[in-house]
């Protein structure tokens, strides 16, 4: 083999190498980008340790987390704030992750909103976890008390009304178009004899039933977000 062979040949892996650099500094570059969104939280894949959020733009990023994330913390519906990684699949290693945690006053201002323009009410595929979970304790029907709420009465007036219904009987339909003519709760307490009749019955609402809802029901959570 001549030398102006060896010299071919040598020019050619030095092209080959160059371009593999090349290749492999802009997927460095790529995989290095930082990146930040805010977004609703659409899905959760515990066991991949992943999660997607959806952009108020419409774009969905699959969000890794490593091995300390508590997926205790977040539920599909969640607002978040990501920060981290963009890697060169589009998707996100995060490095910060922010909930956007409900204020204690959130079902009072749902009165001055529309929630049917919210995540659940816009998205009935996803099931609301707190909605869900009346719909199981009260062995109601979810898709009404989404229908309640998308109406209007946020998710403590809701159970407020099936608990009413289980305790009276009444058909809790009925009981929601009290609500509806203006009449406060204590008035239909009084009207079904839950209140101010006996002197057994503990006055503001029905029996076992405190400020907010059940005892397993935290206040502040009737604004639409999990």
């Amino acid at each position: 083999m001549n030398r102006q062979m060896y010299r071919t040949i040598l020019l050619a892996l030095l092209i080959v190498l160059n371009l593999a650099t090349i290749g492999v500094q802009k997927t460095w570059a790529q995989e290095a980008d930082e990146i930040e969104i805010v977004g609703v939280v659409t899905s959760i894949d515990e066991e991949n340790r992943t999660f997607d959020v959806k952009t108020t733009d419409g774009r969905t990023f699959i969000v890794h987390v490593d091995e300390d994330f508590d997926f205790d913390a977040i539920n599909v519906g969640d607002t978040i704030e990501v920060e981290g990684t963009l890697a060169e699949d589009g998707s996100i290693l995060a490095d910060k992750i922010e909930i956007d945690e409900p204020d204690q006053d959130d079902e009072e201002d749902d009165e001055d909103n529309d929630p049917s323009s919210g995540y659940f009410c816009q998205n009935v595929d996803h099931a609301h976890p707190f909605g869900a979970r009346l719909a199981k304790q009260y062995e109601a029907d979810y898709e009404t008390l989404l229908g309640w709420f998308c109406n209007g009465y946020g998710w403590g007036q809701v159970m407020l009304t099936l608990r009413t219904g289980q305790i009276t009987g009444v058909d809790p339909g009925e009981i929601l178009d009290m609500r509806s003519e203006g009449n406060g709760w204590g008035h239909i307490w009084q009207t079904f004899d839950l209140i101010g009749q006996r002197d057994d019955r503990q006055p503001g609402g029905p029996p076992e039933v405190r400020p907010g809802g059940p005892p397993e029901v935290q206040p502040g959570r009737g604004n639409g977000r999990p």
